[in-house]
């Protein structure tokens, strides 16, 4: 397993991203416990993006923080890692909160596919959970100021 560590900071509180993030899975067709988004992987100029099967579990948190359990796989197989962790949103305050997403993912492939993580594959990695936290970042703040009546910050 090879672990894997991005987080951002997020203008809106830390309670609400559970019913922003639930309401983003809705309108994909989906609910917090399973749904189909896109995932994005870019190398250079080259963008490759298939669906994954995305699941939250709710787990109970501590004054200041929401968790919850995290894991997908590609929607339709292939070459892709399956990714286990925690989502969690912390409160820094003045309604921001940190978004930190923290798991393992086994490459595929076998070795050929441990020797490519080795070279390249943990820095798509990175790059793609990355992706997936900015887009999860962009679903909380564009439902906060909706929320609020006022226009999201841009990026």
């Amino acid at each position: 397993m090879t672990p894997v560590h991005e987080f951002v900071s997020v203008r809106c509180p830390f309670d609400r991203v559970p019913a922003y993030l639930a309401t983003h899975f809705a309108k994909a067709g989906g609910t917090l416990e399973e749904a189909v988004l896109p995932m994005r992987l870019q190398l250079g100029d080259l963008v490759v993006e298939h669906g994954i099967r995305i699941g939250l579990r709710r787990r109970e948190g501590y004054p200041g923080y929401a968790f919850a359990d995290i894991a997908w796989e590609a929607e339709r197989g292939g070459p892709f890692p399956a990714f286990t962790g925690t989502l969690s949103a912390a409160d820094e305050g003045a309604g921001f909160c940190r978004l930190d997403l923290d798991g393992a993912y086994s490459p595929p492939l076998g070795p050929a596919g441990a020797a490519f993580d080795a070279v390249l594959g943990k820095r798509i990695a990175q790059a793609t959970v990355g992706d997936l936290l900015l887009r999860l970042k962009t679903v909380c703040e564009e439902a906060y100021a909706a929320e609020r009546g006022s226009e999201a910050p841009s990026h």
